[in-house]
């Protein structure tokens, strides 16, 4: 009797693309939102409902960058080991750097918390002083908002607010990446249609 040959077809994991996108997205998203950050604590208080100008715009263009990491592991999964993906998968890994990149970033702020201990609070007052500046708004609804500020930092420095400062994070760049990944794959992993 002999004995019949198992073919496997597996691919080898993707984790190391995974890692290398999570890890260089990470750390550009926490510098573009600690950049952002200096510049709310060292600029002037505009009175606007939507605070610091600086600060809305490095988060929108921090999360678009970071949006990208999902393509870079799919690039870099398909060209290491010349191999095309579906869909599905580019998604998949997509979506696994976007969290990465959410536990990267929380990791750099809590180490920054070590390294400028200040920090938070030095924002905290600066976003406060620029609710407090806005003229035209009742007494009660401003320090309704100035107190949802402070609670919101406050908890911010617990494990439940570590926890939910990291969802905040992976879900929108989770889900952009997820997009990303899949163009990834149409960009660059997609198998070649056959005459």
């Amino acid at each position: 009797m002999e004995q019949s040959e198992q073919v496997t077809n597996t691919n080898p994991g993707y984790w190391p693309s995974v890692g290398i996108a999570a890890l260089i997205f990470g750390f550009i998203y926490f510098i573009i939102s600690l950049i952002g950050g200096y510049m709310t604590i060292n600029a002037e208080p505009t009175g606007s409902m939507f605070g610091s100008i600086s600060q809305a715009v490095t988060g929108v263009a921090g999360c678009l960058i970071a949006a990208f990491g999902g393509m870079l592991a799919v690039w870099h999964y398909s060209r290491t080991y010349g191999i095309t993906l579906k869909m599905g998968k580019g998604a998949l890994i997509g979506l696994y750097v976007g969290i990465g990149i959410a536990v990267i970033m929380t990791l750099l702020s809590q180490i920054w918390e070590l390294i400028d201990p200040s920090y938070t609070n030095r924002l905290m007052e600066s976003m406060i002083a620029n609710y407090e500046a806005i003229e035209g708004m009742p007494e009660a609804q401003r320090q309704q908002v100035i107190d949802g500020v402070y609670s919101q930092f406050q908890e911010s420095s617990t494990l439940w607010g570590i926890i939910k400062g990291m969802l905040f994070v992976a879900v929108p760049v989770g889900i952009l990446n997820l997009l990303t990944g899949m163009l990834g794959v149409s960009m660059f992993a997609r198998e070649k249609e056959s005459a």
